[in-house]
């Protein structure tokens, strides 16, 4: 087990402490990177859970779209206390075991208990006590989500210094996080269209809460088994140790955000999640209102998103040695465009394959936005410990994770506003009168939205600068100061 710790070219901010050596791009034991990457499995299987959460309280609980998007959007507010507590925790925990670990066990029960809970809603219609229920358990699942993911970012940065092998974590990432965002939508198709029962003409599936409380369930187990491994696993994880400071408060607020590269990948983030989220949000509403479709055929696009994504990482890994971070970003903003432009001209009429081909453009993006942003994320991590001596991961980690639940909450409230003034109402019935405006709707969600987020994370990303060149005169900065 190796500790590492950073130095600080300005005393101003911290004490000077043993430098890192440059960039090794010696790969981690594939046992250790299986083992983290099964947190994201966990995390994804809750995002994709609470995804579900806006169509589940619009059709199966009774309440008003834009009141449900309200709610969801409302409750994450509480981000702004729970995510940076969990960072500002993590950075100034001690363990031998790796400071930021136990915070992953305490991370699944929480999470495994919130889950059960979201699905699982006691009262029916759009009044209060439901509202306060819906408010309340989102309280617990961000406060689950924050103790756990927040640290597991964190450790990224600090498992290996490699430049590359950096994309390699999360490429793993990007294959875990597929894995259970497509266990979590198969389940959700399979599961709602076995339980459902078919009504009208159409053969419109119709779900009871019952089954909705049996999909809490699984998902519960699904995502307590992942974040356990990650929490098993990872025991012989490099980590850093906490380096005090005799700095002010301020200064150390103000080193935080003159991190240009840190938030220029955190922008980039958001703007890439808000899309995300959105059409989270809106795809079941696209599939089951708009396409006529039953939620079985959701296989039909998550399993090719999971095998080309699977695909793409590699493939993206290997060029970027020649395109840079930067570049391989680009690729996957490029895929995001076109898979959600595809879906303006999505008829009910297409053939299933439509669908298929539609989720393999989508698992090229997933890749490319997931695997080089958060790695560029953890070389700006980086560069602030070698250029303050401070090892605050955790915090740049909090930031993050708050910006991904913004984005989270900011999709739902998007399109559950835009169902409510298309004139889709609690009992999911479309008349001729509003069809077109509940389509566009929905279109929002899933095509538009999603595409002009992309636009602005590509203009942010043109501003980033951070490349290995760059990370390694900072490295050999850190250690000619120490020398001297």
């Amino acid at each position: 087990m190796s500790h590492s710790t950073t130095v600080d070219p300005a005393p101003s901010l911290a004490a000077p402490a043993p430098a890192v050596a440059l960039g090794s791009e010696k790969g981690l034991p594939l046992g250790l990177k299986f083992a983290w990457a099964s947190g994201t499995f966990g995390v994804s299987i809750l995002s994709g859970g609470t995804a579900l959460m806006l169509f589940y309280l619009t059709t199966i609980v009774g309440v008003a779209a834009w009141k449900a998007g309200l709610i969801l959007m409302v409750s994450k507010l509480y981000d702004v206390v729970s995510d940076p507590l969990a960072g500002w925790l993590s950075d100034r925990h001690t363990s031998p075991a790796g400071r930021r670990r136990p915070f992953l066990l305490w991370g699944a029960v929480v999470n495994g208990v919130a889950m059960c809970l979201i699905f699982s809603v006691p009262f029916h219609g759009d009044r209060p006590v439901v509202w306060l229920y819906v408010f309340v358990v989102n309280l617990i699942y961000t406060s689950g989500y924050s103790i756990f993911n927040v640290p597991l970012l964190a450790m990224a940065t600090e498992m290996t210094t490699g430049y590359y092998q950096r994309s390699v974590l999360q490429g793993w990432r990007v294959v875990s996080s597929s894995l259970g965002t497509a266990l979590g939508s198969i389940g959700t198709g399979q599961i709602l269209g076995m339980l459902g029962r078919r009504i009208g003409v159409g053969g419109r599936v119709v779900n009871s809460p019952r089954d909705y409380a049996l999909l809490g369930v699984l998902f519960a187990v699904l995502l307590f088994t992942g974040m356990m491994i990650a929490w098993a696993g990872t025991r012989g994880a490099r980590f850093t140790q906490q380096v005090k400071s005799t700095a002010s408060w301020r200064a150390q607020v103000t080193s935080f955000f003159a991190n240009r590269a840190a938030l220029i990948i955190i922008g980039v983030k958001a703007a890439q999640l808000i899309g995300i989220a959105s059409a989270s949000a809106a795809t079941l509403f696209m599939i089951v209102e708009i396409l006529k479709r039953s939620p079985g055929v959701l296989p039909f696009i998550v399993l090719p998103t999971l095998a080309m994504s699977v695909v793409a990482t590699p493939v993206l890994t290997w060029l970027s040695r020649w395109i840079g971070k930067k570049g391989g970003y680009l690729i996957g903003a490029l895929a995001t465009a076109t898979s959600a432009l595809s879906w303006v001209w999505a008829q009910p009429a297409d053939p299933v394959y439509f669908l298929s081909i539609r989720g393999a453009i989508t698992g090229i993006a997933f890749s490319g936005n997931v695997m080089f942003a958060m790695s560029m994320l953890n070389d700006a991590m980086e560069m602030d410990a070698l250029r303050t001596g401070l090892r605050r991961e955790g915090m740049y980690a909090a930031l993050y994770s708050f910006v991904e639940k913004f984005g989270y909450a900011m999709g739902p409230l998007a399109v559950g506003a835009a169902l409510s003034f298309a004139g889709f109402d609690k009992t999911a019935s479309i008349t001729a009168a509003n069809a077109e405006h509940v389509r566009q709707a929905a279109l929002l969600g899933v095509a538009y939205i999603p595409t002009g987020c992309a636009v602005v994370a590509v203009i942010l990303l043109s501003f980033y600068r951070l490349d290995q060149k760059a990370l390694d005169t900072a490295r050999a900065a850190s250690l000619a100061t120490v020398a001297g």
